[in-house]
């Protein structure tokens, strides 16, 4: 497959990603509103529109059916929305907070009604999901294929076995695909922050997730560590974290 050919496939998903997007700023006019007066947030929105439009036809290649391909289209849409707001002058921490805000929102399920009123792309968990061994048969598949590094912009992982003491199941991530065109666009100081929506995915889910470092901040690696029965902390503030202690 030709670069060509590549662009041309995820291109064709431009339309869908477009509505997606637009989806979002709806849930995300109910965070920004509180900034800025109507008529700058629609001013707003266009922009983010645009610079979406921009990464689409920037995204690279991490095959037809991979399995983070949903994670890499939200993080694209993340940072079209982070970029705008750091254009206008807005100041990274409160960025951050906008985005976290964002995404507690999009997973509550106090707003299920709302949301359902709106189609949306969820980058949702679920402990039954999770916690079943085809999860673990597909994480250590994606491993095997991932260390090929085919794909520049992909992820590359590494099943880790449970303790059962400390944790269930998890992984780690060498080479993340979000940091990585994060860093393609100048945005390395926004990564940190998109990294914390797993805290507010993985509260809603109702199970435990540890992590006490991530790429974004300048770690090695990302461990993800996920626990049946226990207690995700807010993502919120972040410096409560153990990964940006580092």
């Amino acid at each position: 497959m030709t670069i060509k050919e590549k662009n041309i496939h995820y291109l064709k998903k431009k339309p869908e990603l477009m509505e997606i997007f637009n989806n979002y700023l709806k849930i995300f006019k109910e965070i920004i509103i509180k900034e800025y007066d109507l008529s700058i947030v629609e001013e707003l929105f266009i922009k983010m529109r645009s610079e979406h439009e921009m990464f689409i036809h920037q995204l690279p290649f991490i095959g037809r059916s991979n399995g983070n391909l949903s994670l890499l289209f939200f993080g694209v849409s993340m940072l079209a929305i982070m970029n705008v707001l750091k254009k206008e002058g807005m100041e990274i921490y409160k960025i951050g907070k906008s985005i976290y805000d964002f995404y507690e929102l999009l997973t509550n399920p106090e707003n299920s009604s709302m949301l359902s009123k709106i189609p949306i792309l969820k980058m949702q968990l679920s402990k039954e999901l999770t916690f079943n061994k085809k999860a673990q048969d597909a994480i250590k598949i994606y491993e095997t294929k991932s260390q090929l590094r085919r794909y520049k912009g992909d992820w590359v992982v590494k099943y880790v076995e449970g303790t059962n003491k400390t944790f269930a199941w998890g992984y780690d991530v060498f080479e993340c695909g979000i940091c990585k065109f994060f860093k393609q666009q100048n945005a390395e100081d926004l990564t940190p922050f998109v990294c914390l929506i797993d805290y507010a995915s993985i509260r809603s889910a109702g199970f435990g997730f540890n992590r006490t470092q991530t790429l974004s901040n300048g770690a090695s690696l990302c461990d993800f560590r996920y626990i049946k029965d226990g207690i995700t902390p807010r993502g919120w503030p972040p410096e409560n974290l153990p990964e940006f202690s580092i």
